[in-house]
């Protein structure tokens, strides 16, 4: 029997009904988001309609979809006469067929034109209303062309505005004169106002168009896909967009207020530009409308030099570290530094700016720096405690380097393999950490072709160590350009990564999604101060029941996002080329588990039929045993292999992992069965009931 391709056969009109239906939505001016909600699919569903109507009809925007019409079937009378003119013309120049062709076909287009010409000129008379008079004249046509989607200009405002339209000007008709008059002498041009005078520091003022290029783009209109640095403002849905014009890769200061390039920086609130010399000044920190400058034409005599500015870059303060040592955290709102040794590991100062430097404990290890409320936290391993596994330690300090809390507890994991790690939340009460970490599959393989296969993430109490919730199945997400975290601003749930794709889980075990979020980015980001606001599909902002909030519209979609310090504007980034970026996936359905806690490595068949387990990790092998549903095994290490590699996928795999365990039955079989079909014991996600393919389902 022959099998049809994949995808639905051609649908016979232009468009499909569900490009027309979406077509209509556009003309009413409705944005993605706006349109995704009316007709009940995604923005992404809505994005990709779009993409197929201008390429099916060969539009460069939605302003042309908006006033695009279908043209009834006609014929032409200019193509109706060429096509006699060359019926006519072609017996006349058969005597000419030894000609080259290329002079034939000069020789052709000049017959056609000759009789063609005069036979369009009579068409268009013919066509014509009788009540307007003939003009052959081409003049400029008098309307406006279509607004330009971004005006580039250095206005101060950084609030993002619609841009406003030019008025349609009419083409001047020129009146003949007897003899020009004579010109009067051009206006003197006004002297260039001089360029304002370096501070002490060498820090001048510029004009901002010398350096950047401000974009505006009101809410719902279409952005170019140019490369650049892009803010959504969540109120308004009003986009702001910031390019070099140098073509150089831009950075956004931790709050958004400033937008800075090598050797120069905009205040967005004050509406400055200020520029210096690369060679002489390093921007080392910035936050909280304040900038640290490293001196680069100081004598270095063992230190580094440093000098604090305020918001016109007028130095306030000034200060020395040790030369080599890097700074790990700025938090220059309330006026302290953390600096590392990097020769000497886990050896961190805490430098007060203006005030003398306060040394801290060394930690065991590499140590890692986070803020949260009230100071800070330190995360120091993984280190090897002998048969006992892995410990980290984290520890948090109030500003005045007293010791809030201290706990230790199980690790597992290394900053090498995606998806493991430590993450405190914002608060500083809780602390989820990878407890648990089969990687897959090569352990040669360089770390970004490698993922925690089975894996389990634990949230641990801050103060005591004690472990609160154990969630197998689960990853930490990638998030390629953006370093916010995990956890939802209020320390209540956090988001992890699973085969199922992305969820939401709180502290009492509950699943907060409905099902699991099967985002086309796989972007699920907590705002840093709103726990019910997230960053969805790289441009979107949405509430956590799915309202959209505010959603920037691009060309195209090779870029990322992340928040700021609020989540009053989320920035996305034009990256000058596409950045690889590698999924998190685990391989078992997830589980939810509170104490007591099972510490052994089971997991639950959850096929409709039965499972099949085979001596080797692919379907063609032989068939050991069928395990039924709820079946419970145990996961064991394969004598050579380990407990899982990566092998071929059954027909109609599910999530596309291609992960093989190697399991032991009550009754001692054992083999490798398929990943997919094996859930971690505890309270599962919602609807992860699934049914096996029909190749694995028969034992």
């Amino acid at each position: 029997m022959t099998r049809r391709g994949r995808g639905r056969p051609p649908y016979p009109d232009i468009l499909t009904p569900a490009e027309w239906r979406v077509l209509e939505e556009v003309r009413t001016g409705a944005t993605n988001a706006e349109i995704a909600v009316r007709l009940g699919v995604s923005p992404f569903t809505v994005k990709y309609h779009i993409s197929n109507i201008l390429g099916k009809l060969g539009l460069r925007n939605r302003r042309e979809i908006a006033t695009w019409r279908r043209e009834p079937e006609r014929v032409r009378l200019p193509q109706v006469a060429a096509a006699r003119l060359r019926a006519l013309a072609g017996p006349l120049l058969v005597p000419f067929g030894f000609l080259p062709k290329p002079v034939l076909g000069v020789a052709v287009a000049a017959a056609i034109a000759l009789v063609a010409i005069p036979a369009i000129v009579v068409a268009v008379l013919l066509t014509r209303p009788t009540e307007e008079p003939v003009n052959l004249l081409v003049s400029p046509d008098p309307s406006p062309s279509p607004a330009v989607p971004a005006t580039t200009s250095p206005p101060p405002d950084p609030t993002p505005t619609a841009t406003p339209t030019p008025s349609p000007q009419a083409t001047p008709t020129p009146t003949p004169t007897a003899a020009p008059e004579p010109e009067p002498d051009p206006t003197p041009e006004p002297a260039p106002t001089p360029e304002a005078a370096p501070n002490a520091l060498g820090i001048r003022e510029v004009p901002t168009d010398e350096v950047f290029t401000r974009l505006e783009y009101p809410a719902g209109e279409q952005i170019p896909g140019d490369t650049g640095l892009f803010f959504l403002n969540v109120a308004t849905g009003a986009v702001e967009g910031w390019q070099s014009v140098e073509g150089l890769p831009l950075e956004p200061s931790p709050g958004n207020r400033f937008v800075a390039v090598e050797g120069a920086l905009h205040d967005r609130v004050e509406g400055r530009t200020f520029s210096w010399d690369p060679a002489v000044l390093r921007r080392a920190a910035w936050g909280g409308g304040r900038v640290v400058f490293e001196r680069l034409d100081a004598e270095p005599q063992g230190e580094a030099r440093y000098v604090l500015v305020d918001s016109s870059l007028e130095q306030t303060g000034s200060f020395a570290i040790t030369a080599g040592f890097e700074i790990e955290l700025a938090a220059l709102d309330v006026g302290f530094l953390l600096v590392r040794d990097p020769e000497v590991p886990g050896q961190l100062w805490l430098l007060g700016v203006g005030t003398p430097q306060v040394p801290l404990v060394a930690l065991p290890s590499a140590v890692r720096a986070s803020r949260v409320e009230g100071g800070f936290a330190l995360v120091s391993g993984p280190v090897a405690e002998g048969a006992g596994g892995q410990t980290c330690r984290v520890l948090r300090y109030d500003w005045s380097t007293s010791v809030l809390s201290d706990a230790s507890f199980p690790c597992a994991g290394s900053p090498d393999v995606l998806g493991t790690g430590v993450h405190v939340s914002p608060d500083g009460r809780w602390i989820a950490a990878t407890t648990r970490s089969l990687d897959c599959c090569d352990p040669l393989a360089p770390p970004e072709a490698r993922f925690p296969a089975l894996s389990t993430i634990s949230v641990f109490d801050a103060s005591t160590g004690e472990e609160q919730l154990r969630l197998s199945g689960t990853a930490f997400p990638l998030r390629p350009g953006s370093a916010s975290g995990v956890w939802l601003a209020d320390g209540s749930a956090l988001v992890l990564d699973t085969v199922l794709g992305l969820q939401l889980v709180g502290l009492d075990g509950q699943w907060l999604l409905p099902q699991p979020s099967l985002l086309p980015e796989g972007v699920l980001l907590p705002a840093p101060d709103d726990p019910a606001r997230f960053l969805h599909d790289m441009q979107t902002v949405a509430g956590l029941n799915g309202q959209i909030l505010a959603s920037a519209e691009f060309e195209e979609v090779a870029f990322f996002s992340s928040w700021g310090e609020t989540s009053a504007e989320a920035r996305i980034y034009q990256p000058p080329a596409l950045r690889a970026a590698f999924g998190i996936t685990p391989s078992v359905l997830p589980a939810t588990q509170l104490p007591p806690f099972d510490g052994s490595l089971t997991a639950e068949v959850t096929v409709d039929s039965c499972l099949n387990v085979r001596a080797e990790p692919t379907t063609e092998s032989d068939i050991e045993v069928c395990l039924p549903p709820e079946r419970v095994v145990e996961l064991v290490a394969h004598p050579s292999d380990g407990y899982v590699v990566e092998g071929p996928c059954v027909e109609d795999d599910l999530y596309g992992n291609c992960v093989w365990a190697y399991v032991l039955t009550e009754d001692g079989e054992q083999g490798w069965a398929y990943a997919d079909f094996l859930r971690w014991p505890g309270t599962p996600v919602p609807g992860t009931e699934v049914a096996a393919p029909e190749e694995e389902a028969e034992g």
